[in-house]
């Protein structure tokens, strides 16, 4: 979850601060495609392995351990805010939503799914709301063509969906920076696809002019719905229109931006380990073993292994890789962390892994030697 959150800041503020380039073509692969390969990238692991001797084989690795915390049954205070956040967010779009078929019936629809809208909604402009078109009313021909055709492109080009697509993102990760940047870039790259589609049927000056006079004594439009023009962002939309210079070697920055971090998230190198012609594992004969057994080390790790309460709180979860070396003595040696998961459920691990009693040592040709074990322990919430 935390890798998620770092790729939608990261990709959502390089994409924030690209957004004027005339790169709007690809918008559904930026916003969508991209965040989502480089999220699932990080499932998936190539390990290329340690340097290491021929002879020298990679550790056992030990049935999992399951680490519970039985006594946080209610939500944490983080879990708390993430859902009053989240139910915030609902009830925004919701109100939104029900605020645009109000509209609707105030409205008079003047052709199929056009509407002219009532007298106390004309402060709002023109603007798009799925296969809706609202436009205030007006005596000038020009100016009315260049809304409808404007209008049109949203909703033919499917806006709305994106654009609640981006909204169910920002309902369940509310929190974070880059999934509000991503909504902002995209409704600028909605208006440079409309502006863009638009001028292949209307005189760009005609529309150009349209703009601005629109523009004129508007408030501010809520992101949820496709205004014709916003004063806000007008200056900026004209100049993207007299500009036609395409933005390859930003595609092509993006592009490289994207296989460095797939190729980071995806491939690793493990740990290099020093040979050592006494380690033995899959080649012993008899295996190290626990004193007692399986059964008993995880009874062992229970008693002794417990779920820090400053993790548990926050609902931090998820599996400890422990590996450790037994001496040909039994002596537990060499405790490391092969992938954690947080400071303090790493800590506990290797506290539980550094207690074990002396061990059984591996067997080969009938002497004792060492062997390099991994131990997984999964430190789990109860629901």
């Amino acid at each position: 979850m935390i890798r998620l959150q770092v790729i939608l800041l990261v990709w959502g503020l390089v994409l924030f601060l690209t957004r004027k380039k005339h790169v709007w073509e690809w918008r559904r692969m930026l916003v969508f495609g991209i965040p989502s390969l480089l999220f699932a990238a990080g499932f998936m692991t190539f390990d290329f392995g340690p340097i290491s001797e021929v002879g020298f084989l990679s550790a056992i690795e030990l049935p999992e351990v399951v680490v519970s915390d039985s006594e946080s049954s209610l939500p944490s205070l983080t879990m708390l805010i993430w859902i009053a956040g989240a139910l915030f967010m609902a009830v925004r779009y919701l109100t939104l939503n029900i605020n645009m078929r109000s509209i609707k019936k105030r409205s008079e629809e003047v052709q199929p799914g056009i509407f002219m809208l009532h007298s106390q909604d004309e402060y709002m402009g023109a603007f798009s709301y799925w296969k809706w078109i609202f436009i205030p009313r007006t005596e000038d021909v020009n100016l009315a063509e260049c809304m409808i055709a404007h209008e049109k492109v949203h909703r033919n080009r499917f806006h709305s969906l994106e654009k609640t697509i981006i909204h169910l993102c920002q309902v369940i990760f509310w929190f974070n920076p880059g999934v509000h940047l991503l909504n902002k870039v995209l409704s600028d790259w909605h208006e440079a696809e409309a502006d863009a589609l638009t001028l292949k049927s209307v005189n760009q000056q005609t529309y150009v002019n349209a703009l601005l006079s629109s523009a004129m004594g508007l408030n501010q439009m809520h992101a949820f719905v496709h205004p014709f023009s916003n004063k806000k962002h007008i200056k900026t939309r004209i100049k993207m229109i007299h500009s036609k210079k395409k933005s390859y070697w930003l595609l092509a920055g993006l592009m490289v931006i994207t296989v460095v971090g797939v190729g980071l998230q995806s491939c690793k190198q493990s740990d290099n380990v020093t040979p050592d012609s006494r380690v033995v594992n899959t080649t012993a004969d008899v295996m190290a073993s626990f004193p007692g057994g399986q059964q008993a080390m995880f009874e062992y790790i229970h008693d002794n292994l417990k779920y820090p309460k400053s993790e548990s709180s926050q609902g931090v979860e998820g599996k400890v890789m422990v590996g450790f070396t037994i001496t040909a003595e039994g002596e537990i040696e060499k405790v490391n962390i092969k992938r954690g998961v947080s400071q303090a459920l790493d800590e506990a691990a290797i506290e539980v892994v550094e207690s074990f009693p002396k061990w059984n040592p591996s067997i080969k040709d009938g002497q004792k030697v060492a062997s390099e074990l991994v131990l997984p322990i999964l430190f789990q919430l109860e629901d």
